[in-house]
């Protein structure tokens, strides 16, 4: 695993961040999909920690993987925006990597809650995270609007 480098998002990562992200079909989330976030918004999320946190993976210096956090340091909650491994790289284990790096640094956050919204027939990912001690919470529907 000599090959796999694990580190926090820079500036230099985000062109390759976004070429990966726009390429995900994983990212559709409801019926009219969801665009991935723009540069812009993934800058703000580098330059004010307190609001977002994004780890990346590399294999060979490529691209492998990533996860972006929404933060809100005032409630201390965060929820997981986006995390993908690119396929060819899922046997590595960079997704659990990735998940764990991103537990500690929202430990120095003072976060106490973290939350995913997956799609419910997801079974995979679904299986990752109930790995990782997330509990199902069948009680709620989570709704979407666009503000244009």
């Amino acid at each position: 695993m000599e090959n796999i480098i694990y580190k926090l998002a820079d500036i230099k990562d985000l062109d390759e961040i976004i070429e990966l992200g726009n390429l995900l079909a994983d990212f559709e989330i409801t019926e009219r999909g969801k665009d991935f976030w723009d540069k812009e918004t993934l800058k703000n999320c580098l330059e004010q920690p307190d609001s977002g946190l994004i780890v990346c993976s590399y294999y060979d210096n490529n691209l492998a993987g990533f996860i972006i956090i929404n933060k809100n340091t005032v409630f201390k909650i965060a929820s997981i925006d986006y995390i993908f491994v690119l396929p060819k790289y899922r046997s590595l284990k960079i997704g659990k990597e990735l998940y764990n790096m991103t537990i500690e640094e929202l430990k120095k956050s003072s976060i106490k809650q973290l939350s995913i919204t997956i799609e419910y027939n997801n079974k995979s990912i679904i299986d990752f995270f109930e790995c990782r001690g997330f509990d199902k919470t069948l009680n709620m529907v989570n709704l979407d609007l666009k503000i244009k």
